[in-house]
């Protein structure tokens, strides 16, 4: 491990010798915003020394947590992720590519992700992601490698297909390897080549997207026979999340209402599953959340939520493994 990360020391050494000629200034690449990475950057081998349960910042935790439910539901389904194409469906504006990058260092044949929103601090992000790929190749990160038979060497032959240089530079797009794709783009509006996928992994993003089942209806037509969704899917009202005293998970069973008209579909845990089920796929997988509803709460839901059954008034969440029926 230490010789390891000697080695990362003196390609550190010599990125910075080389941004102090080239890269600042550099029109591919730019100015890093976020104060985190700013200090990550400057702190980066302390940053994997010492903070290895989260070493990447910019949500890289949140995606190795993810990564690792996925890679635990591998040992029951093996062949998930290694020589897969791989679709991250809304990847976010603050961590595009963390999952997509992950995966292909785990041996994902290529992957691509898309979101309809544009990456905020795209410098801050390449920068962030300099420090995933460290943090994976060189052990520190908390990636179960064994449950899908990867090992530290696959890792590091992976990560040769990055341009580590650019990514610390600030320049995202150019950074990446030529098989991890990133898009603005719906998926129904991809190239029917780039819709086709092996996995499909996608988190907190199916209660967001209005016409869920035309996208699912679609991606049963693109993903392989023997392909595989893995999707966590929120049902909490999402106001709760900018002010846990004044809203609760289920305010929108009481009042109807949103941050905005549609930022959720609000699509319960029933309906849910049976949307999924009409789109062509059999969910082989659900792990649901359930918080218990006071009386009192209950009493105040509208007409058209109280006649709801308990399950569906108290699940949360809802962690989905689908494959086409």
């Amino acid at each position: 491990m230490n010789n390891f990360i000697d080695v990362i020391k003196e390609g550190l050494l010599r990125d910075r010798q080389q941004q102090s000629r080239d890269l600042i200034g550099n029109p591919r690449g730019g100015d890093v915003l976020d104060p985190e990475v700013k200090v990550f950057k400057e702190t980066i081998i302390a940053a994997l020394e010492g903070n290895s349960n989260k070493p990447s910042y910019r949500g890289g935790f949140y995606s190795f947590y993810q990564i690792n439910q996925l890679l635990r539901l591998s040992e029951k389904y093996p062949g998930i992720v290694r020589n897969k194409r791989i679709l991250d469906f809304g990847c976010g504006a603050t961590r595009p590519v963390a999952a997509s990058i992950i995966l292909y260092l785990l041996g994902a044949r290529s992957t691509m992700a898309i979101d309809l929103e544009a990456p905020f601090d795209p410098a801050g992000i390449a920068v962030a992601e300099y420090g995933n790929i460290l943090s994976v190749i060189s052990g520190l990160s908390p990636i179960e490698l064994h449950h899908v038979n990867a090992d530290l060497s696959l890792c590091r032959s992976r990560a040769a297909d990055f341009d580590l240089s650019a990514l610390l530079g600030g320049d995202l797009r150019g950074g990446l390897a030529r098989n991890v794709g990133y898009k603005l783009s719906r998926y129904q509006d991809l190239s029917e080549g780039e819709r086709k996928f092996d996995l499909m992994i996608s988190n907190s993003v199916f209660e967001h997207v209005a016409d869920l089942e035309d996208v699912l209806t679609c991606a049963r037509q693109s993903i392989a026979s023997d392909g595989f969704i893995f999707a966590g899917v929120d049902f909490r009202d999402h106001r709760w999340y900018t002010d846990t005293a004044k809203w609760s998970f289920w305010q929108y069973l009481i009042d109807d209402g949103d941050h905005q008209p549609g930022y959720i579909n609000k699509i319960r845990y029933s309906a849910m599953n049976e949307l999924i089920q009409r789109a062509g796929f059999r969910i082989l997988e659900a792990h649901t959340v359930r918080d218990a509803m006071s009386p009192d709460f209950e009493a105040g839901l509208l007409p058209k939520y109280r006649a709801m059954s308990r399950e569906d008034k108290e699940t949360t969440e809802c962690l989905y493994l689908l494959k086409p029926a």
